[in-house]
């Protein structure tokens, strides 16, 4: 049997006032809302209630005392038995104590497997979720690379309409862009070719055949053919016939049709070597090209008329005169068709003076020359 004055604490003597002083006390420390879910604070606090209950009223009190006494000596028997038998409250207190140790190491043993548990997830899944994460940041690198390009790319072509056209301002601003998206090559392009429509050819071909050895010899030729068509307009103006047409059938092995280089290599051929077939040819390919297709009318009558081919050339010419850009050099050269191929100086004057008017000096100097 529980000693409930050892358990409160207190001694035999104790008043209630005591006893209730020592049960709050002890209830404070062992009470479930404070100790927790602690197994062995529970039972004792169990106890402690028990104990209390017991000593602070009088008639239980009282029993009380008389059982501890009437068990501490045994009437009945004459002998005291070397080792008394335990009390129920004992072996219950026994009881609880192996079934609060049994629910421990039970405790301690699902912890463990769980802790194991958890271990062989994180060692099954980890490379699943690293792969996850990587796969994901490649998608979203990808995604931003890709779109840069793409712009990139939408910056180049814009730079190279613009170049056609000769707004170097806009084309200048395109190339800007080109070099904060990481397009330098590209940027590279623009600005030698920049350098050719600003006459600046030799620092221009300078640039251009440096970045195209450095391109061949990191064998990337997809810029070649860019790259040849600045060489050859750089040639073109500085009168080098023979590099400038080499260079533009470089290019045109690969793509005869390339309106643009057709339109260059006319003027070549037209203006520098004289082979005003060839030229005419390719006149009448660039003229698929919207850039290109007025000058190239023009220029291809031009051609035929120094080829001559009157005929075939005045029918270019009469076209061309209906475009305000071409049509003061169209009617200096229908003048010329009749001056040469007609034998006819008044009409051939007639030509000439209308083009003085719109503006052709040389027309001016053959009115001059040959007209009254």
């Amino acid at each position: 049997m529980s000693n409930f004055y050892n358990i409160l604490g207190v001694d035999k003597k104790a008043d209630k006032r005591q006893i209730k002083k020592a049960y709050l006390s002890l209830a404070k420390k062992y009470h479930p809302d404070v100790a927790g879910n602690d197994p062995l604070s529970e039972d004792k606090f169990k106890l402690i209630n028990e104990a209390y209950n017991t000593l602070s009223d009088d008639s239980k009190k009282f029993h009380y005392d008389q059982g501890s006494v009437f068990s501490s000596t045994n009437i009945y028997n004459t002998t005291t038995p070397s080792t008394p038998p335990p009390s129920r409250t004992s072996r219950e207190e026994n009881r609880r104590s192996e079934r609060f140790q049994a629910k421990r190491e039970e405790y301690k043993e699902s912890v463990q497997e769980e802790k194991k548990s958890n271990k062989k997830n994180r060692k099954k899944y980890i490379p699943a979720m690293v792969a996850g994460y990587v796969a994901i940041m490649v998608g979203v690198i990808s995604f931003f690379v890709d779109r840069q390009s793409k712009l990139a790319a939408e910056a180049y072509a814009n730079a190279k309409t613009n170049l056609e056209v000769l707004n170097t301002n806009k084309a200048l601003s395109d190339a800007q862009l080109l070099s904060e998206y990481d397009a330098y090559t590209e940027s590279k392009i623009i600005f030698s070719a920049l350098l050719i429509v600003d006459q600046k050819e030799k620092t221009g071909i300078n640039e251009l055949l440096a970045l195209k050895e450095e391109l061949n010899n990191n064998q990337n030729s997809s810029f070649d053919n860019d790259i040849n068509y600045y060489l050859g307009r750089a040639y073109f103006n500085i009168k080098n016939k023979t590099k400038a047409i080499a260079t533009f059938k470089e290019i045109l092995k690969k793509d005869k049709n390339n309106t643009a280089v057709n339109y260059w290599l006319g003027r070549t051929l037209n203006e520098l070597s004289h082979d005003y077939d060839d030229a005419a040819k390719c006149f009448e390919i660039s003229m698929n090209n919207d850039n290109y297709k007025t000058q190239s009318i023009l220029r291809c009558g031009i051609a035929l008329q120094n080829d001559r081919q009157y005929n075939l050339s005045e029918e270019y010419l009469l076209t061309a005169v209906d475009n305000p850009t071409t049509k003061a050099i169209a009617n200096y050269h229908l003048g010329w068709h009749y001056f040469l191929s007609k034998h006819d100086n008044e009409k051939a004057c007639i030509y000439w003076k209308l083009s003085a008017k719109q503006g052709n000096p040389e027309a001016l100097y053959q009115v001059r020359r040959n007209c009254r």
